[in-house]
């Protein structure tokens, strides 16, 4: 074999390393319990869950919007949403809400809420229902290790859910179409 045959073999040896070196799956690092790898996430989402919330769009009558510290409400009168000039961007949120599935449930120790970011949670979520006295709230966490969902909490104490990340983006543009709270309370429904 001469010197041609010789870089011809070399380039063939090194295009067979570098398929291989690319094509091997490299070890994951250890997961912690309950929160799961990006491949278990692409296996819950190809087969959706329950819905995150029991109720339908139409029966939300009064919402508060909790993020980076800061409450914004927004109230149904007449079938009109208040304090906001965009009211079908509430309406988008509360449509997505209603029609959210969960992607897996968590098993989450209250020690270990911190690393979920649940505690404090990232956001809140308090949707009021026509006929009923108490808010269902949702306490919106931290991003999954794929950055393809949402860590929620059904109330304080309540179970954690993976939902899409797609309702973190909602929420932030409902919250932004709301009018910011006065100090006193005017606004507030």
């Amino acid at each position: 074999m001469g010197a041609r045959g010789t870089v011809i073999a070399t380039a063939i040896l090194l295009i067979v390393a570098v398929i291989f070196w690319f094509d091997t799956p490299s070890s994951s690092p250890p997961s912690r319990p309950g929160i799961l790898s990006d491949e278990q996430t692409s296996q819950a989402q190809g087969s959706p869950g329950p819905k995150l919330v029991n109720f339908e769009a139409s029966l939300v009558i009064d919402l508060r919007l909790t993020l980076r510290n800061e409450t914004r409400t927004t109230a149904r009168e007449g079938g009109v949403w208040t304090n906001t000039e965009r009211r079908s961007l509430v309406d988008d949120f509360i449509n997505d809400l209603t029609t959210l599935r969960t992607i897996g449930d968590i098993s989450v120790e209250a020690g270990d809420l911190a690393s979920f970011g649940l505690k404090p949670p990232q956001a809140i979520v308090e949707a009021r229902l026509r006929d009923s006295d108490a808010p269902t709230t949702l306490l919106i966490g931290a991003r999954n290790p794929s950055a393809t969902a949402v860590y929620v909490q059904m109330g304080e104490g309540g179970k954690v859910y993976l939902a899409g990340a797609l309702i973190e983006w909602e929420l932030e543009k409902c919250f932004q179409t709301l009018t910011p709270n006065s100090p006193h309370g005017a606004g507030t429904p």
